[in-house]
């Protein structure tokens, strides 16, 4: 498949950044085609194999792309995505209640699945956006267990 991910920033090795990184190479390693939109790019950003994975902080650089999915995190760029690719699915992953940026867009981008990371994120969707819990999934976070080893 082809892959579009955006996220807000790639700036800092803060939760959505590493979340963004280690998607893209799962991903990229399963033999999809990886490409990440973020308008604010840093040194996150060189972390990334760049030879399998395409990054640019100018989304209309991927508008003659094709893409089967759309993987968005952060309603700013979400809204974008889908103002340039207007009939590609989109699955958005909504890291927690807080902040602003991490809730769903006022504006219905037609979101095919929301991805949340807990029951109390997936309860406050359906509480404060009306958002049906069918178009909800919980998919926790993980952890690469070749980077980081138990020591219990």
């Amino acid at each position: 498949m082809k892959i579009l991910i955006t996220t807000h920033q790639l700036r800092h090795r803060e939760g959505s950044e590493l979340f963004t990184i280690d998607l893209a190479c799962k991903l990229q390693q399963r033999g999809h085609q990886i490409f990440i939109y973020s308008p604010l790019l840093g040194p996150v950003a060189q972390e990334l194999p760049t030879q399998n994975i395409t990054i640019s902080d100018n989304l209309t650089k991927f508008a003659s792309e094709k893409f089967d999915l759309i993987h968005a995190q952060h309603r700013t760029t979400a809204i974008l995505a889908r103002s340039l690719f207007s009939q590609t699915p989109i699955v958005m992953m909504i890291h927690g209640l807080l902040p602003l940026l991490e809730q769903p867009p006022s504006i219905d981008l037609d979101i095919a699945q929301y991805l949340v990371v807990s029951e109390e994120t997936s309860a406050h969707l359906s509480k404060k956006y009306n958002i049906n819990q069918d178009k909800i999934q919980i998919v926790r976070n993980f952890i690469d267990n070749t980077k980081f080893i138990s020591r219990v």
